[in-house]
């Protein structure tokens, strides 16, 4: 029997992508800049209440757009014992050991997140609440459908009912906003409700150049890397980017280039494909790339290729 090997579309094992926060127009429009003459595709997670819809169509134009949620809370843990306070949140006069009320958000309140910072805080309701008007506000301004997936702000929440929502959703996946150095594996995860990226702006170009070397050991592999376009003004890091660009952009070849959700929906395809003996069946209404014995064979949708 011969034998086959699973290949993203272009006939390469490996893809990059990005994963970015927050939807900073000015940043995001320096980062396109950088990326898109590269053809190095990825995902904007959004806050619908923090996109200008006029201009937000152009500057995300082919590229994925995530729910980011609404105003970018926090949620209520459920571990935790909340002290709420009897005023409103004022910021002249406030004390770390209360939620204060937000003067006109229902079911909002402000809590301490560092010492210099308050954030917005909701219970459960309200933070589900603001997940749909953040989808319908999204594709209202990017086009009905184009919204698949979530992705939380600071950090994977504790909140049971919340999870269990999203779970219920058709979104394909949801990404935890922590990033880690990864440089041993670079696998598609496991479970696509859970993960995060392999690299942010600090380690960029030593990660990518594991990611480059790492040895082909017959599965998909998946570079992704965030989280804030601000991370590479703030740290002084664009050139950085930049020669990333250059160095590992318009090389199709070598990798696919494709945002978060084209990712995770190919692998969901190439998991529907059925094996048999001698065969392979593709279900799906897409196309599979496999090396048979290193020969090039596009498996089509519906057709079956006997091995």
């Amino acid at each position: 029997m011969k034998k086959a090997e699973i290949c993203y579309p272009n006939f390469t094992k490996k893809a990059i992508t990005f994963s970015i926060d927050d939807g900073h127009a000015v940043h995001d429009t320096h980062f396109l800049s950088i990326v898109r003459p590269a053809g190095i595709l990825g995902t904007f997670n959004l806050c619908s209440n923090r996109v200008d819809k006029d201009t937000a169509p152009e500057i995300y134009r082919g590229y994925e757009i995530a729910n980011h949620c609404k105003h970018h809370p926090l949620a209520f843990d459920d571990d935790v014992t909340y002290n709420i306070a009897a005023t409103v949140y004022d910021p002249e006069n406030r004390d770390p050991a209360y939620i204060y009320p937000h003067p006109t958000l229902k079911g909002v309140y402000y809590t301490q997140r560092s010492p210099e910072r308050w954030r917005l805080l909701t219970d459960a309701d309200t933070y589900i609440a603001f997940i749909k008007e953040c989808h319908e506000e999204l594709e209202e301004i990017f086009g009905e459908g184009s919204v698949k997936s979530f992705v939380w702000p600071f950090f994977e929440q504790n909140s049971e009912k919340v999870k269990q929502y999203l779970a219920s959703t058709s979104y394909y996946g949801v990404r935890k906003t922590g990033v880690i150095k990864d440089t041993t594996g670079f696998n598609l995860p496991e479970d696509p409700m859970r993960w995060c990226c392999n690299a942010t702006h600090s380690c960029l170009l030593e990660v990518m150049e594991s990611f480059e070397n790492y040895p082909d050991d017959g599965r998909l592999k998946l570079f992704s890397f965030g989280v804030h376009s601000a991370d590479f003004e703030s740290s002084g890091r664009w050139a950085e980017l930049e020669e990333f660009a250059r160095r590992y952009g318009n090389r199709d070849n070598e990798f696919w280039y494709a945002t978060v959700g084209d990712i995770f929906n190919y692998n969901n395809v190439v998991n529907s494909l059925i094996w048999e003996n001698d065969s392979v069946c593709n279900p799906s209404g897409r196309t599979v790339y496999l090396k048979v014995d290193g020969e090039r064979v596009m498996l089509a949708p519906s057709e079956t290729v006997r091995l």
